[in-house]
């Protein structure tokens, strides 16, 4: 609050983000109206109507951002953006280029070389007496919260995203004024889009690519940062900017909709049901293969598909080849965020069962019982099979919790016996006191 205007101020500075901070959110917030609108949003998320009118952003007190950015704030926007789609077709060349470790290479000194412009004049405003100036004040913060460390800043928060953005649009404005300096313009020889560490360029000559490599090997040298040079690689029209391997996977997943929606009925088993999911899992895996650097994004992407498309109305039987393919699936690359994509698929099919066991219907009571077993047994042999995985997929002993069945308290002390690990360390013994006291 106390710099905001300043680091706006200084954000414009910037010619080619495309995400730089431009405005600080000023909410608008009524307690009493708050209030109301949180229990109706509660009431209607919980008692599944067709439709949700309120969301949570409009009851929260401040918005999930400190700032509003300029133009796009997922990368995804970007992609999909008229001017950018233009220049697609505008240039001749392009090539994407990003920084090697960002986030744990920026070292925090180099913030207020970045402000100030120059390494001499930041060492000159050193010292007790300057620490409440911003790049001196923001310097300490950065390392405060990283346990001291002068290399690397923490990732995730917004506070790191603005402060990495103010060290890049140093780097901007250099790389501006050098293109200047040799008539090469803006909008007209090149085109810069860069969205937070990634820089897509787009040029008519080769020469230009090369300076401006040049230019950003030097500048970021200067901050002890580099670039990524194992990934780039130059593009003549037509471009491939989105991720290739996800273009194939849409395809895909696109033309295995059309087949089960035309052949098949999922509420009736069918044979044909686990022909065509086993040849989903083996065409993913034939992509996999293929892109073997996009296998976090592939697999990110498949779990959301599957949670989009997944009712209980499909047999339970039909259901079954499809756990067994998410399962199977989510083994290939078991990290954090597709531990956490793997969950949010089972907890929307959770929620739905809820629902049915509400209804109270004798016919559906079986299978109930029957996609509880599933998923508990999914699950745990996801668990039991990974083991040296565990510290990514910790969060799946407290979804089990939420299921009938119970993680055997042998198998989860002998987790805690040979991880000493934090998170499995906390995330296990609520579940193992539960069965014991069962």
């Amino acid at each position: 609050m106390r710099y905001d205007q300043l680091i706006v101020s200084y954000s414009k500075n910037s010619k080619y983000s495309v995400r730089s901070p431009i405005i600080r959110n000023q909410p608008v917030f009524i307690p009493s109206q708050a209030i109301k609108d949180e229990l109706i949003r509660i009431e209607q998320e919980f008692s599944f109507t067709q439709g949700v009118s309120i969301t949570s952003d409009e009851t929260e007190a401040f918005f999930y951002n400190y700032f509003s950015y300029r133009n796009h704030k997922k990368i995804t926007n970007l992609y999909k953006s008229n001017k950018f789609r233009r220049d697609l077709y505008k240039y001749n060349f392009f090539k994407k280029l990003d920084i090697q470790n960002f986030f744990g290479s920026i070292y925090t000194h180099s913030i207020a070389w970045a402000v100030f412009g120059d390494k001499s004049i930041a060492k000159k405003y050193k010292g007790r007496s300057f620490d409440e100036i911003f790049p001196n004040a923001t310097d300490k913060v950065c390392q405060l919260i990283n346990f001291n460390e002068t290399n690397g800043i923490v990732v995730g928060p917004e506070f790191s995203r603005v402060i990495s953005e103010l060290l890049l649009t140093r780097i901007d404005v250099n790389l501006y004024q050098a293109l200047e300096k040799e008539n090469i313009q803006l909008g007209k020889d090149y085109k810069i889009y860069r969205f937070l560490d990634d820089f897509f360029i787009f040029f008519n000559d080769k020469k230009i690519i090369e300076m401006i490599e040049e230019n950003l090997f030097i500048n970021l040298e200067s901050y002890n940062l580099k670039l990524n040079t194992s990934k780039s690689e130059l593009q003549s029209k037509p471009f491939f900017v989105s991720d290739p391997a996800i273009i194939k996977l849409i395809s895909l997943l696109d033309l295995f909709l059309i087949n089960t929606q035309t052949n098949l009925s999922f509420s009736i088993y069918n044979k044909k049901t686990k022909s065509l999911w086993l040849k989903l899992q083996q065409n993913i895996e034939l992509i996999l293969l293929e892109y073997p650097n996009s296998t976090s994004k592939l697999l990110n992407y498949f779990l959301k598909f599957v949670r989009s498309i997944l009712k209980l109305e499909i047999h339970q039987f039909n259901l079954a080849h499809i756990l067994e393919t998410i399962t199977n699936i989510y083994s290939l690359n078991i990290n954090y965020h597709s531990t956490h994509n793997l969950i949010a698929t089972y907890a929307v099919l959770s929620q739905k069962i809820v629902k049915l066991s509400a209804e109270e219907k004798y016919d559906l009571k079986d299978k109930v019982e029957y996609l509880e077993e599933r998923f508990f047994q999914h699950l745990f042999i996801s668990l039991r099979d990974n083991s040296d995985k565990l510290p990514q997929m910790y969060d799946l002993f407290i979804y089990l919790k939420t299921l009938p069945k119970k993680i055997s308290s042998d198998y989860l002390c002998e987790v805690l016996d040979n991880y000493n690990d934090y998170f499995i360390t906390c995330s296990t013994p609520s579940v193992r006191i539960e069965v014991v006291r069962g």
